[in-house]
């Protein structure tokens, strides 16, 4: 019996009992896969509900980002704004405190009506040509080819009304010459578009404003880029001499005196303190006119004329500034000139006492051979300078070009390439010598004789000077000016571009140091 039924129990199990089981499998699979999608739908649809929720969180973060920065925008603007305006409001203040100065006369803040455009014309970046301290006075920051746009317009408007009148200056001719050319129109346009305060300066309901107001002298980009082309002038200081005034006299600072040993105050009627007397004196800066003239010809046409403009401006500023540097080196007030050549009252070697002739010569105190070109002797010259020569960074040597060259043979100079960035600091500067800059000049001359001077007759040697850099001032009074005139004689018409400038020592050495030594006896 218990066999039946175990045959019958694997009857079934062979036979219908496993159909049930994989249908009941199958169905159990099906059911699972099902739980297992809408599982992963509701999943997925969370995620969608926590993707759009993070899509809306970060639209609102950045539409608050963008307010912000939209406030910050306003903000810098409005300072910005701000700030011009106060910037403009100071410098205008202190264009009409300062208005009846000549100084700011110069540069058209004393004129009559003068507005934001003369004051950005003429306000220069003044550079304080003294190595390592160039300073800026803040201006109106006009392009640098408006400026050149104003000489242009200044020579060619002189040349061209001297032409109309037959060599009479007539104010309105020069006007109605100059406002009639389409290079002022466009001048008037680039300012109007330039600036808020030049716009309106161009009203033209507005006196002594706007198309009332043509270039009447050079530009301040004239004085910046006249004193690029300095290299012995470029190392000292300079000072501004008010127009309308005399000479300019300042304090000179005398040799030093020593102070005393001082015991203590125990008594209430004690010694008093031993005295010195600090030897000062003064210096009286008495400028001089330095001038360089371009002959226009009846010929040159108004198109052509404004051609050759770039090419005057560049002849003026280097006529002026070689003058400058010829009389800083070589100058010489004797009635007898240390070189025989300089005999015309209106050479520019008379227009006060140069470097050369402060070396007192070969029998200078500072004065030594140094043929040999050996470093001991270029030292030497250092140390007869006293304490004029102590301080390598208050020092310069100045050579002409064969001096230059034979110096390189020396160990110790440093050469451009070894200096680098440094080289920049001064203009003209090739190289340095005990650290201190060798600077190359063309008026070094290097037809004098062994002991440094010109006779006419032995023209075999040059020289070299170190200068101490602080002890001399450079003086302008004013600004470079422009006059035109005419000979009907010759068919042409003159620019003469004029300024007055002086130039001085300050220091009082001793007599046994000196503010310029002489390296002579070099072979040329």
């Amino acid at each position: 019996m218990d066999d039946d039924v175990k045959t019958q129990e694997g009857t079934d199990t062979d036979a219908g009992v496993v159909r049930v089981k994989e249908k009941d499998s199958i169905l159990a699979a099906i059911h699972e896969y099902r739980d297992v999608v809408r599982s992963y739908e509701a999943k997925t649809s969370d995620r969608l509900t926590a993707n759009e929720k993070c899509a809306d969180d970060l639209r609102t973060r950045l539409a608050e980002q963008k307010t912000t920065l939209e406030n910050v925008e306003t903000t810098v603007l409005d300072l910005q704004d701000k700030g011009a305006k106060e910037t403009k409001a100071f410098w205008d203040g202190v264009g009409n405190e300062i208005k009846n100065q000549a100084v700011a006369a110069t540069w058209g803040y004393g004129v009559v009506g003068a507005g934001p455009i003369a004051r950005a014309m003429y306000a220069p970046k003044t550079r304080y040509n003294r190595p390592m301290a160039k300073q800026e006075t803040p201006t109106y920051d006009v392009p640098r080819e408006l400026m050149e746009m104003n000489d242009f317009l200044h020579l060619w408007g002189l040349h061209k009304t001297f032409k109309a009148t037959g060599g009479a200056y007539s104010e309105e001719t020069y006007r109605q010459i100059v406002k009639g050319t389409d290079t002022y129109a466009i001048l008037c346009g680039e300012l109007a578009m330039y600036d808020k305060s030049f716009a309106k300066a161009l009203d033209t309901q507005t006196t002594n404003e706007g198309l009332e107001w043509i270039p009447t002298q050079f530009s301040a980009q004239f004085i910046d880029d006249l004193r690029l082309l300095l290299r012995v002038a470029a190392l000292f200081p300079r000072i501004n001499i008010p127009m309308g005034t005399g000479p300019l006299t300042v304090p000179r600072q005398g040799g030093r005196k020593r102070v005393f040993l001082q015991g203590e105050a125990i008594s209430d009627n004690p010694t008093d303190y031993s005295s010195i007397t600090p030897g000062t004196g003064n210096v009286t800066f008495d400028p001089v006119k330095h001038a360089a003239l371009i002959r226009f010809s009846d010929e040159i046409q108004e198109d052509s004329a404004v051609a050759i403009a770039p090419m005057m401006m560049a002849e003026l500023m280097q006529g002026i500034a070689d003058a400058e540097e010829d009389a800083v080196v070589n100058a010489d007030t004797s009635a007898t000139h240390q070189d025989s050549d300089v005999t015309a009252s209106d050479d520019i070697r008379k227009s006060w006492t140069g470097l050369r002739k402060h070396t007192g010569g070969s029998g200078g105190v500072a004065a030594v051979d140094v043929g040999g070109m050996t470093v001991s002797a270029f030292r030497n010259v250092r140390k007869a300078m006293g304490r004029y020569g102590a301080m390598s960074s208050d020092l310069a040597y100045i050579a002409g070009v064969s001096a230059y060259i034979q110096m390189l043979g020396i160990t110790q100079v440093l050469t451009l390439d070894q200096i680098g960035p440094q080289a920049t600091i001064l203009q003209g500067e090739l190289a340095r010598f005990d650290n201190s800059p060798i600077i190359v000049s063309e008026f070094i001359r290097e037809d004098l004789t062994t002991l440094g001077v010109y006779d006419g007759a032995t023209t075999t040697d040059t020289i070299t000077l170190l200068v101490n850099t602080r002890a001399f001032w450079l003086a302008d009074k004013g600004a470079p000016r422009t006059e035109t005139d005419r000979d009907i004689k010759k068919g042409q018409s003159f620019s003469v571009a004029s300024r007055r400038i002086d130039f001085q020592q300050t220091q009082n050495p001793t007599a046994t140091e000196e503010t310029v030594g002489l390296g002579y006896g070099i072979t040329s």
